[in-house]
């Protein structure tokens, strides 16, 4: 019983996470990476920051 619980909460799981997205680019200024930049949605709230190439990530978005 114990291994079928686990089943099924690993099949909704995954099923909650291929629901999300991402967003992922680059920030520049005259072709030079902006390193440690703060990048944020409209919304204000969710972002990420740049690494020391100038890319970012911001994961496990809602669709639309």
């Amino acid at each position: 019983m114990k291994w079928y619980l686990t089943f099924i909460i690993g099949m909704i799981w995954m099923g909650l996470k291929a629901q999300s997205g991402s967003v992922y680019g680059e920030v520049t200024y005259e072709n030079i990476p902006i390193e440690f930049a703060n990048v944020y949605l409209e919304d204000g709230r969710t972002g990420s920051s740049t690494d020391s190439s100038g890319h970012y990530r911001i994961t496990d978005l809602s669709p639309g």
